[in-house]
Formats: C-alpha cells, sequence, structure tokens
C-alpha cells in the first residue's frame, strides 16, 4: 500500500489530501504539528525514486532553491525521505497559479506588468546565481491571496558551471509550447532560452494564448523552430504600440537576436511601459464649455454597444482628429476612469446621457461611428467644482488646500426649442492637454502632489559639494571619491507625475497588512521605542522596517508605484539645483536629522528636535520642497525604484528623457538621509543603496504614479 494516503504520517508531516501531479512528482498538502502550520510537500513517486537519475535531479533542485534567496522565488523548508521517497517541504499557497489566473480572465496591463515585473527579477537573480530555469510556464508560477508570485519547479534546471549533465545528449526537456527554440532542438541552453520562455508566458497574458498550437507535442515544435511568430497585435489589439517590439525581440529564434540578458529585457519592458502610459495621458482633451450633448427619450434602447444599423447622420458625426492607425479603446477608457472628459463610454450624469463614440477599426484613422440608439433631445451641460471628500492632515500640519475635481452636472436650462439642427459645440478639433490638478488625494486618503513635466539638474557639481563638505560632514575625511556616485550635473527631462506629499505612514501601511496585499513589518518596535507600528501612537509616524519588495508591494496596491531616483530627486531639489529641499543653507529645524538626541559621532550637537529617532510625517513645515513635499530630507531613507550603478550618470545621454536606471544591480538606490544622518548626508542629490530584501530601522518610502 502506498504511504502516500490522506491522514497518513510522512515523516513528521501528516498528509491531507494531493494538490496536483507533475511530470515527476506530486504534491500534497500536509500538516506539521510541532510548527502549527500547513505545507506542500513534493514527493518523488516510486516509478522515479528508484532510478538514480531522477534521485539526482530531485536532490539538484533541493540544493539549487536552498541556494536561491528571492521573495519571488518559492522557498524550501526541508528536506527528508520517508519510506524510500525523497520529498522536499515548500510553503503552501493556496491561491493557484498563473495559469488559473489567465483562465479566470483577461488581465489588465497592470497586473500583466506587476506579474512579469516580479518574475523577471526572480529569473535575474536566479541568472546572477548562475541557474537557468529551462521550465518557465505559468503552472510553475504559484501566486499567494495578495497577489505575489513565486516561481517554482527547479526540477529541470540547470548549473551554467560545473553542473553535472543529467539528460542525454540531444535529450530534450521541457514544455513544448513554452520551450526556445534551441531548447526545442536539444541544443546547448544560456540564460536567453528563460528570456524566450518568459517571453512567452508574457504573450500569453497579453492575448490569452501561446505563440504555436498544434495537435502534437512534435509539431509544436516543429512551428517554433520554423512558423513566423503570429504578431500579438494580430490576437489582442488593445496591446500599446511601444510594448509589442520588446516582446518580438524576446521570442526571436536566434537567441543572438534576443537581449543579452534578463535585465536587460526587463528594463526595455519598464521603458516601454512608462512611456506607453505617458502617451495615455496624451489622449485626453477637456472640451471647453458649453457643450451640447443629448437627452435620450424614454424609448431608449437598452444597449448603447451596438454598431450603426445605418451611416450616422451629419449633424451626429464628430469632426475628424488625428489619431493612430490603430487606436487604443480600451486605454481610453481606462483614461476616461482616472478623470478624462473625452467622449469614449456612455455616461449617465445628472439624468443626462452622453453619446458613446465607437472607434470602428475598419475606418481610416480618425473616423468614428456613433452607436444606434433612440431619439434625442438637445440638453445644455457645464462643468461645475464639487470639493472632494475632506481629509485630515497629518498631525503638526494645517490642512493644504485642495483641488476641486470637475463633475458633470446639468446647466440651467432655458425652455426647449424645437429644431432639428443641434447647437453648435466648442468641442476642439484636436486634443487639449488636460490641465493636471496641483494635488490629488487617491482613494485610500493618501495625498499626493504634482511634479509638472520638464527639465531640471540632477547630480552635483563635486567642486562644489567639496566646497561645503568640510563644515557639515561628520564621517571621515571629505574625500570626492566617497561620493564619485553622485558626479557628474546633468540634464533630466521627466514627464508630468504624482508623488506622495508624505512618507507611508504605519497606519497607511497597516490597512495594506489588514487586506491582504502587504507583509507586516520584520520589528514592530523603532530604535527607542519597544512599541512602535501597530501602537496608535505612531500611527502618522513613517513605516520602517521594510524591504524594498515590501515598499513595491504597497505601491502596487494602492496603484502607484516606487518613484524613479530622478523622479525622487526632482520632487526634492525642484529645477534649481539646489543642495536641500528648501534651499543651500542646512538648518536643523527643517528636518528630522542626527542631533543632540541621535548618540551618535556623526550627531549635530547644536540642535534637539525633540524626537530621539523618527518623527510625525510633515512635522517640519519649513523643510518642505519647492512643489510642497514633505520629508525629503532626514527622517528615513526612502526606497527608490532604481538599481544603484555608481557609474550611471557617466552613461547617460545629452538631456536623457525619464531615465529609469540600471538594467541591474545587487542594490537599490535610497534617498533622503534619516534621523540618524548628518548635514551633508541630507543633500538632495547624494545617493545611498541597501539589499532589496533587507530593512532597517531609518528606511521608510513613498510612492508616486504618472497622472
Amino acid at each position: 500500500m502506498s504511504p502516500l494516503q490522506p491522514g497518513a504520517m510522512f515523516g513528521p508531516y501528516r498528509l491531507i489530501h494531493e494538490l496536483g501531479r507533475g511530470g515527476m512528482a506530486v504534491v500534497w498538502k500536509a500538516y506539521h504539528a510541532p510548527m502549527d502550520r500547513h505545507v506542500a510537500i513534493k514527493v518523488l513517486p516510486y516509478q522515479f525514486a528508484q532510478r538514480e537519475e531522477f534521485i539526482r535531479r530531485f536532490r539538484q533542485e533541493v540544493r539549487l532553491i536552498a541556494r536561491l534567496e528571492h521573495p519571488n522565488i518559492l522557498p524550501v523548508y526541508d528536506y527528508g525521505e520517508s519510506d524510500d521517497l525523497p520529498y522536499l517541504v515548500m510553503r503552501l499557497l493556496e491561491a493557484g497559479t498563473l495559469t488559473d489566473r489567465i483562465r479566470q480572465k483577461r488581465l489588465s496591463l497592470a497586473e500583466i506588468d506587476r506579474i512579469f515585473c516580479q518574475l523577471a527579477e526572480a529569473l535575474a537573480y536566479a541568472h546572477e546565481q548562475g541557474v537557468i530555469h529551462r521550465d518557465i510556464k505559468p503552472s510553475n508560477v504559484m501566486m499567494d491571496a495578495r497577489g505575489t508570485v513565486f516561481l517554482t519547479d527547479f526540477g529541470i534546471a540547470k548549473m551554467v558551471e560545473g553542473a553535472t549533465q543529467l539528460t542525454a545528449t540531444g535529450m530534450i526537456t521541457g514544455t513544448p509550447e513554452y520551450m526556445s527554440p534551441e531548447q526545442a532542438q536539444g541544443l546547448p541552453l544560456d540564460q536567453r532560452s528563460d528570456i524566450y520562455s518568459l517571453g512567452v508566458v508574457l504573450y500569453e497574458m497579453l492575448t490569452g494564448k501561446v505563440p504555436f498550437q498544434a495537435e502534437t507535442p512534435v509539431a509544436v515544435l516543429l512551428k517554433k523552430i520554423q512558423d513566423t511568430l503570429p504578431p500579438p497585435t494580430a490576437l489582442n489589439p488593445d496591446i500599446p504600440d511601444r510594448l509589442e517590439p520588446v516582446l518580438l525581440k524576446a521570442l526571436a529564434k536566434n537567441p543572438d537576436d534576443r537581449y543579452s540578458s534578463m535585465g536587460e529585457f526587463l528594463a526595455a519592458w519598464k521603458r516601454a511601459y512608462v512611456e506607453s502610459q505617458a502617451e495615455l495621458s496624451t489622449h485626453r482633451a477637456a472640451p471647453v464649455l458649453p457643450v451640447t450633448i443629448k437627452q435620450a427619450a424614454p424609448a431608449a434602447e437598452s444597449s448603447m454597444a451596438q454598431p450603426a444599423a445605418h451611416p450616422s447622420r451629419p449633424e451626429m458625426a464628430p469632426a475628424p482628429v488625428a489619431a493612430p492607425a490603430r487606436q487604443n479603446s480600451s486605454l481610453l477608457w481606462t483614461a476616461l476612469g482616472a478623470g478624462a472628459v473625452f467622449l469614449i463610454c456612455a455616461l449617465v450624469v445628472g439624468g443626462f446621457m452622453v453619446r458613446r463614440f465607437l472607434i470602428n477599426r475598419a475606418q481610416p484613422a480618425g473616423k468614428y461611428t456613433l452607436a444606434a440608439v433612440a431619439p434625442l433631445t438637445d440638453t445644455p451641460v457645464s462643468l461645475q467644482d464639487t470639493p472632494t471628500e475632506a481629509i485630515a492632515a497629518p498631525a503638526g500640519q494645517q490642512e493644504p488646500s485642495r483641488t476641486p475635481e470637475p463633475t458633470l452636472a446639468p446647466a440651467p436650462t432655458q425652455p426647449p426649442a424645437v429644431t432639428n439642427t443641434p447647437a453648435p459645440t466648442a468641442l476642439p478639433l484636436s486634443p487639449t492637454p488636460l490641465s493636471l490638478p496641483d494635488r490629488i488625494v487617491d482613494r485610500y486618503g493618501v495625498a499626493m502632489v504634482l511634479v509638472p513635466e520638464g527639465e531640471f539638474v540632477m547630480g552635483s557639481d563635486m567642486q562644489r559639494v567639496m566646497g561645503i563638505c568640510p563644515g557639515l560632514y561628520k564621517g571621515a575625511a571629505c574625500d570626492p571619491v566617497r561620493f564619485k556616485n553622485e558626479a557628474g550635473e546633468h540634464i533630466v527631462y521627466l514627464d508630468s507625475y504624482y508623488i506622495d506629499q508624505y512618507e507611508v505612514t504605519n497606519a497607511q501601511y497597516a490597512e495594506c497588512v489588514r487586506q491582504g496585499a502587504c507583509r507586516p513589518p520584520a520589528d514592530t518596535s523603532s530604535k527607542t521605542r519597544a512599541s512602535y507600528y501597530g501602537d496608535p501612537a505612531y500611527d502618522n509616524y513613517p513605516v520602517i522596517h521594510v524591504t524594498w519588495f515590501d515598499a513595491r508591494a504597497y505601491c502596487q496596491w494602492r496603484g502607484a508605484r516606487l518613484p524613479s531616483e530622478a523622479e525622487w530627486e526632482k520632487s526634492a531639489r525642484g529645477t534649481d539645483g539646489r543642495f536641500y529641499p528648501w534651499g543651500n543653507t542646512f538648518d536643523g529645524s527643517y528636518a528630522n536629522s542626527c542631533d543632540r538626541n541621535c548618540n551618535e559621532p556623526r550627531s549635530i550637537e547644536t540642535f534637539d528636535d525633540g524626537f530621539a529617532d523618527t518623527s510625525p510625517v510633515g512635522w517640519y513645515a519649513a523643510g518642505q520642497s519647492p512643489y510642497g513635499v514633505f520629508d525629503l530630507a532626514g527622517n528615513v531613507w526612502e526606497w527608490t525604484a532604481d538599481w544603484l550603478d555608481p557609474n550611471y550618470y557617466a552613461s547617460l545621454p545629452p538631456k536623457v528623457r525619464n531615465p529609469l536606471g540600471p538594467a541591474s544591480g545587487e542594490e537599490r538606490v535610497l534617498r533622503g538621509g534619516s534621523w540618524l544622518s548628518d548635514a551633508f548626508n541630507l543633500r538632495s542629490a547624494l545617493r545611498y543603496s541597501y539589499k532589496p530584501a533587507l530593512e532597517a530601522v531609518h528606511i521608510g518610502f513613498r510612492c508616486a504614479k504618472l497622472p
């Protein structure tokens, strides 16, 4: 009788039920009483456990995963043998696989970006450790309840150097639909094979299908080697134009035509994704009022989405506008949801119906047709200002003024005149840039301020920096080599973006934890407080003890992201190249720095701000930046999106636009200094870095997003 039975003990684990079977293993849900937790146990069945080749491969998987410590690689808890069956114990994830998620619904572009970036970062890390996965596919991507993805099943992974060959020459291992062409031919593999396989996963997320399908595995492999790749936009025309070339390069048949590294693939995707979102914002247009629209008669049809059964009446046809040959209707609808007054979908506001324009892909660019609707009557509509819901300002900070959100409401009406000729409208013939509010409040009550598009000076003139160093730096001698990673002033152009007005607080982060989208901080204390996170007295203080991955998860939960290093620096310095957010002269009353309470050699003995470590966010009103952003100097170091490369500035072209940082690295950039920093290390151009999987008592973050 097989030892794998529900309720049976398998080593120290009680088996509950089978979760699934793979090519060479079966996975069970089990309970480990000593640690009071449920786990997943992967067992090598008898038919394989009798063969040394499979035992060797199974043990290799254990060794590989044990050396891969990454938040997006499923960790191994234990390894052993029971009844001559080898097994490994892993974290139990019951939210399903990426395969399940793809089958449930068409993924949003934001969700695809989040999943892809996590997988690419995990694989970039594995490649840096010399490991090629060789079996990347959605069923090998597990997900937790928060949407975090975990790469699994390194059963056929291979060490790039020094690995024992586990397959015979010419033997093919992997899953045909996701194999690279060279893997399908049994050729030697490197990291570019994983790039191709991840490209197939990305293709499937974007289109709902894999590129090559056939009735037999051999037929799939032949198609993969011989046939031309079907363009993803042929299956999903709503894929942004900038993303398709990135995907096609990853799926090139010749490895030499692909990205050379996973980090390069990730950087290309991120750049294209950000640019596509920026281009999306240019689709928004603000009509000049008054605008005459139509009120639906009582006999309006129930469906507004059917194409017109006859040509549009001339008086109803909108004026042609310049548009790309392949318009992105679903993304335009997203823009409308963000506040654009661009008439794309049917809206019912205050009892009035705005016509839905249906983009007819068969017509030339700029041509639109109208849905068939019931007879309409003219009703003028105007915009009126409605204040947003009030929120409480952080303690110690006066409430900044709010920018009202425009809403559609009926204009005062005159007695209707019966006419068949619609009143003229003031809609522009081409999109007019939407005026962005200086400050917004998101659905979680978090305030963000606008940093307008334009150029600014990034980096430092080292001669100027060394001129102020002796009077400010409390560390070692003022050696320019110590600060060379900030050397080189250069002009950077950034598109408009929003950034959190304050650092993320304990209370804000706790809500993300409560909703299951974030992990709790690694420690609930601070430097001088035994109770910090979770103590209501410190709800309005910055959250600490969070890794870069924790910070990213929180921002994604809010529909935002971590700011790029360039975005962070512009938010702090403005456009005039100042040393500090408030100017060029340090003032201890403007920031929470290492004062006389700091008890460190670097302390600023002449000042006492009343805080032995962190302070409430927004406490130092005089220290805000030119854009009204608080605490960009001191309190806590802040995670940014970028990897650190000390020579990155030197590699940039003149007047670079929207830089995203190096493609890969070992540490992520921190900015702003903390309550442990002296005056010199609070400068806005100073660059520091930290391992992304680590946390500290003086590291926090804030979020950013495009309009």
